[in-house]
């Protein structure tokens, strides 16, 4: 990656970062205490708004104009999250306050994601940091919210400051696009997809649901990786362990296609992607749930399964090219989907186990059946040329 690459990468991971440890420090330190009897209704109702409105977010973004859609997606975002914090802080109205908050953070994930990801190795190592920044901030947001609820007053001025350069940039960036001479220009997102396509894609956006679904029955035994002291008075390190892994599975995981692709010499990098994501999946399952009573074989584990998520999320953008925000919005959406049914089940450790073993492993046929039909896709195609 070259340097600016890199720099526009890390400033929106951060971004990422911030606004997740925002949202959720905002629902743990206010509406929880709040409201303990209706943190279910709540729930939902911010995840609705934050995971499945990325779709239709993300495809209106995707229409915007180059020169647009930056200052649009964080002003809009950083508004939202001012309206937020003020409703809720200020006005005494918690519950209108989450709304507001939830819309920012749906827009902030669809402007971020369409700056990172590009169709190329960029993209996949892009996509996989830019989304694993938001497991740090939502176990940062949940620590200090649920742990430290004295420092919500400090906390609160601390994050509307840090809001202030987000917003001066936006306006700078909406002032810029206004200005062109060329004018502003809608562009045109229609892509055609053929059937193996369709297929591919329904296969990928089935392994993000499975894999939201087994994200909350991972076998946890970290302790050991966690010093007594830490984990007794449970600091900062051992409440966000399990999300430290998580970040570093999703982070690592386009990195390591990349890798893998220049060590092996493979053509493809999409078909290089999903040998990796296949290979992931076996990998962690076994180290997962068949060895998981070992603590490095829980770690390695839950790191392969998380790092399976650049593989999808690069994948289903090279099915949509032109669709960057509404790409991550259909994984978020995958991802409300698969979480729903743990919001009113909770099976047995060895029902858990027997389930996430033959979730993961239909998420390991899905690939394979996915790899078929973009092999079959690009041999029709090179045999056409």
């Amino acid at each position: 990656m070259n340097k600016k690459y890199t720099l526009l990468l890390l400033l929106t991971s951060m971004v990422h970062l911030f606004t997740d440890l925002a949202c959720h420090f905002y629902a743990f330190a206010l509406l929880a205490p709040m409201y303990p009897q209706k943190q279910f209704e709540l729930f939902l109702i911010y995840n609705f708004i934050a995971f499945v409105l990325q779709c239709p977010i993300g495809y209106l973004m995707d229409m915007a104009d180059q020169r647009l859609f930056k200052g649009l997606g964080f002003g809009v975002g950083t508004t939202m999250l001012y309206l937020g914090y003020g409703f809720g802080f200020l006005l005494g109205a918690p519950i209108p306050g989450l709304i507001f908050c939830a819309f920012g953070n749906a827009f902030m994930h669809v402007v971020g994601s369409r700056m990172v990801l590009e169709r190329s190795r960029r993209g996949i190592v892009g996509g996989g940091v830019f989304v694993a920044f938001g497991a740090l901030g939502v176990g940062m947001g949940d620590y200090y919210g649920l742990k430290r609820p004295e420092i919500a007053g400090t906390m609160t001025i601390l994050i509307c400051i840090a809001l202030l350069p987000m917003l001066v940039y936006a306006v700078t960036e909406i002032k810029r696009a206004n200005s062109s001479k060329e004018g502003l220009k809608v562009i045109d997102t229609r892509v055609t997809i053929s059937p193996k396509s369709v297929i591919c894609l329904g296969m990928c956006l089935f392994v993000v649901g499975a894999r939201s679904f087994t994200g909350f029955f991972l076998t946890d035994s970290f302790q050991e990786f966690i010093s007594s002291e830490t984990a007794a008075s449970h600091g900062l390190f051992a409440s966000m362990f399990p999300g430290i892994i998580c970040f570093l599975g999703k982070a690592f995981g386009g990195i390591l296609v990349v890798s893998f692709l220049m060590l092996f010499k493979v053509k493809s990098l999409r078909k290089m992607n999903y040998i990796y994501g296949i290979s992931a999946l076996l990998a962690g399952t076994v180290l997962s749930y068949a060895l998981g009573h070992i603590p490095v074989c829980s770690v390695l584990g839950s790191f392969l399964l998380n790092s399976v998520m650049p593989v999808t999320l690069y994948e289903i953008f090279c099915i949509l090219p032109k669709n960057p925000g509404f790409s991550l919005g259909l994984t978020t959406l995958m991802l409300f989907i698969g979480m729903l049914p743990t919001l009113v089940f909770t099976p047995t450790p060895e029902t858990a186990s027997l389930l996430l073993i033959i979730l993961n492993m239909s998420a390991c046929i899905c690939l394979l059946v996915g790899l078929k039909c973009y092999s079959e896709k690009e041999n029709l195609v090179n045999k056409d040329v």
